[in-house]
């Protein structure tokens, strides 16, 4: 009912499922077959023009391995990235798994960084 009642406003930019699901049971399989569910729920209620969907993950905890293994859960992927100073290897290790679009929804130096 959300989504049916807020898609056409237009601070709407897109949908976001859960938030950093791997960090919980987002390893198995059956989460993200729920999510691509609520996904699919949600183009067919907006349709025929909607907005991404997504489900922030937590760098860490399988991020990479979830994102190849995962692609149609979601149509965007949004994650929080908390590395240090800089990004590390995480662009070319998102490359490697792969080519949809990626919105950073937080980043910054861990708290936990001495």
């Amino acid at each position: 009912s959300m989504v049916q009642n807020c898609h056409n406003h237009p601070a709407i930019f897109g949908w976001a499922i859960g938030n950093e699901l791997n960090l919980g049971r987002g390893y198995q399989t059956e989460v993200w077959d729920f999510v691509e569910e609520l996904k699919n729920l949600v183009h067919q209620t907006e349709a025929p023009n909607w907005h991404p969907v997504s489900s922030p993950v937590a760098d860490g905890s399988q991020i990479f391995e979830i994102i190849a293994a995962e692609s149609n859960a979601v149509d965007i992927w949004m994650t929080q990235v908390y590395r240090g100073q800089n990004f590390g290897h995480f662009w070319a290790s998102y490359a490697s798994a792969s080519t949809k679009p990626m919105l950073i929804t937080e980043y910054g130096v861990d708290s936990y960084c001495g």
